[in-house]
């Protein structure tokens, strides 16, 4: 199953929200601390085996550079995730 994850800025922190528009995941501008609970409870509690999780940026525009390295960081750290988890038998 294919999950989509929004990835968008406001004044304070980075955020990650669900495909309801739920925020299930804040990084902090102030310090750049993933929490490592939210970030499982967010995107991989209910992953499966063979799932597919998908981070989009909201705005390509954004002219915070961290945006987009976060994004960057993020995106590899879940695609590695991805690739352990299905190596597992």
């Amino acid at each position: 199953m294919k999950k989509t994850f929004k990835y968008t800025i406001d004044n304070d922190k980075y955020i990650i929200n669900d495909e309801n528009g739920k925020n299930i995941l804040n990084i902090p501008k102030n310090n750049l601390v993933l929490n490592g609970n939210d970030f499982y409870e967010g995107l991989f509690k209910d992953y499966k085996k063979g799932d597919e999780i998908e981070i989009i940026k909201e705005n390509e525009n954004i002219e915070d550079k961290l945006y987009h390295s976060i994004f960057e960081v993020l995106t590899k750290l879940i695609n590695n995730i991805e690739l352990e988890i299905n190596k597992v038998d």
